[in-house]
């Protein structure tokens, strides 16, 4: 016999069988749902010290080691600053149209 009958005694030479009904309603179904994004925010949220301890711990060692390190490279810069020169033809009172007209 399957889990869903049962033997119950009636009277002592009788017995009687009793069978479970089939639920009624299809949608009321017991099986595990897919987890949300808020089911997601409920487990960070009950770990916050946790990741918060562990981030905290992360970022300070990094930043040790990162200025404890010696440098490998050195970087020099060189500016150098001119006057504006007016005359931009090589001989004063030129147009750039004459020149063109030239080539």
């Amino acid at each position: 016999m399957s889990d869903d009958h049962k033997l119950i005694p009636r009277e002592p030479s009788s017995m009687v069988e009793v069978m479970s009904m089939p639920s009624r309603v299809p949608g009321l179904d017991l099986s595990p749902r897919e987890p949300h994004l808020y089911d997601y925010l409920l487990i960070l949220r009950k770990q916050l010290w946790l990741i918060l301890s562990f981030l905290l711990a992360v970022v300070t060692i990094v930043s040790i080691a990162s200025f404890r390190m010696q440098p490998v490279y050195q970087a020099t810069a060189r500016i150098e600053i001119d006057r504006e020169d007016a005359h931009l033809l090589p001989f004063p009172g030129a147009d750039s149209f004459d020149l063109m007209a030239d080539i």
